[in-house]
């Protein structure tokens, strides 16, 4: 299970020889098809969404990606995302290989808890990541382009089936004192991915082996 974070300097020569090669080799730019996958459905997707953000440095998009206890354990705001993004990739330098990393296996730890393991590799240097996913439940009324309110809140208490025939499913939201429902023109539900935390998988039993990086999750 996943801990507190921890700071250390990079110290392993294959940690500085990997993320070397992966800068000079440099990270291809989103594809059309890259960005038109963007979206939070599914664990793979939120985190496939990560690293298109990565590559084309879209930091609003970035900072979505990342989950709101992830934010606050990392000190890490919107309005200055740029500078604890450094600070975090200071402290957690393999962060920067998950750009060009591919998904080889995911394991399902809770219903809202999905652990993905990723392997980075450059200049004959592979590496494992590990990447924990939390579900995140919410749901927001629009009204026009306009967010009118919203709330993280189970997905179970607010959408409902009703058995008939036909089924019917429905949702239900209290509408906030001072907020105008008759002027909602989108209501949404939803069930989304963010990203819980990062570690940089051991392959030593060796207990001097470094150790860097690891993220609590929610």
């Amino acid at each position: 299970m996943p801990h507190r974070p921890r700071s250390h300097a990079p110290r392993s020569p294959w940690l500085l020889v990997l993320i070397a090669g992966l800068m000079a080799s440099c990270v291809s730019p989103p594809t059309a098809e890259e960005l038109l996958d963007v979206g939070f459905r599914s664990p793979e997707q939120a985190f496939r969404t990560y690293q298109t953000a990565m590559a084309g440095d879209h930091l609003d998009l970035e900072y979505r990606c990342l989950s709101a206890k992830f934010r606050a354990d990392n000190q890490i705001d919107g309005l200055v995302y740029r500078l604890g993004r450094e600070e975090l990739l200071k402290r957690q330098p393999f962060v920067k290989l998950l750009a060009d990393g591919k998904i080889e296996a995911s394991r399902e730890l809770a219903p809202d808890l999905v652990e993905l393991e990723v392997k980075v590799s450059a200049m004959f240097v592979t590496k494992r990541i590990r990447v924990w996913m939390v579900r995140v439940d919410y749901y927001e009324a629009w009204r026009g382009e306009q967010l009118a309110f919203d709330a993280f809140a189970n997905f179970q208490d607010h959408v409902f089936l009703e058995k008939g025939d036909p089924d019917q499913m429905f949702g239900i939201v209290a509408v906030p004192e001072g907020e105008d429902g008759s002027s909602v023109t989108e209501l949404r539900f939803g069930r989304e991915w963010r990203i819980a935390g990062f570690e940089l998988m051991q392959e030593s039993p060796d207990p001097t082996a470094d150790s860097i990086g690891t993220v609590k999750t929610p």
